[in-house]
């Protein structure tokens, strides 16, 4: 992979970062901070899979109570045997920023301040987002998605069963407001967690396919979250480990403004 290519997927992977989507990757038991969940003989209605996915990840409230979150970690790409640091920033109700180091690379930024999506690197510099980007970079940067999902997808339909990491999950195809490429939600049969995540992204370079698996739950203030990061991008890995999160710690507005042009 060219150095183009790997910024390009570091980007696509700030996309997932700030989801909690997660996998159980070698081990069959369920993650650990996951809350187990009851199960049923039929299989139950999106409602009910989304109300059980609230209940595992810590309940409502719990969700809710923070204002702020600040992630320090690692970010690794196997391929190249390159290794850096990765800080997210997010604040209620819908500011963020990512910003990835790599050495021989440089600094990758996304942010957005409530309004304004921004994206900065080594290649493609300073740019602001529009239309289905914009949209997306919305989403993701919404703090209490996990509890609002069915204001994101006005459209979820239960798809049936597959097998995620050799354990069943239910797939939940969910469609955006703007109609484009349906995700794809997977839900796990016995804990209700998300286990992973499809979807398709915009970018400079045109629609890019994303397949997300979060690992290594660890609870932090009552909220069960990802410590680990996975995405597959061609034909290598690309690794977020955390090793810190906090809530509540204070940031300025002003962190998620777009950067003056130099």
């Amino acid at each position: 992979m060219t150095k183009r290519t790997f910024c390009l997927a570091l980007l696509v992977l700030i996309a997932t970062v700030t989801t909690t989507a997660q996998k159980p990757r070698r081990s069959q038991a369920p993650p650990r901070g996951a809350r187990p969940a009851a199960a049923t003989k039929t299989a139950p209605t999106v409602k009910v899979i989304l109300a059980n996915f609230v209940k595992a990840i810590g309940g409502e409230a719990a969700v809710r109570k923070p204002r702020s979150r600040t992630s320090t970690g690692t970010v690794e790409i196997t391929a190249m045997g390159a290794k850096g640091a990765v800080e997210i920033s997010q604040k209620a109700p819908n500011k963020m920023i990512v910003v990835m180091n790599l050495p021989g690379l440089g600094a990758i930024r996304e942010g957005y301040d409530g309004t304004t999506a921004w994206s900065q690197d080594p290649f493609t510099g300073l740019r602001e987002k529009s239309g289905a980007e914009l949209a997306a970079t919305k989403r993701e940067a919404s703090f209490y998605r996990d509890v609002e999902l069915a204001k994101d997808y006005p459209k979820m339909v239960l798809k049936g069963m597959e097998k995620v990491s050799g354990r069943d999950a239910y797939v939940i195809e969910a469609t955006t407001p703007e109609g484009t490429t349906p995700d794809k939600l997977y839900f796990d049969k016995e804990t209700f967690m998300i286990v992973r995540l499809d979807s398709v992204r915009e970018s400079p370079q045109g629609t890019i396919p994303i397949q997300a698996y979060f690992e290594d739950y660890r609870t932090v203030d009552g909220i069960s979250m990802p410590f680990t990061v996975r995405q597959a991008v061609a034909g290598s890995d690309i690794i977020i480990r955390f090793t810190d999160v906090r809530h509540d710690a204070p940031i300025d507005d002003a962190k998620f403004s777009k950067p003056a042009p130099k």
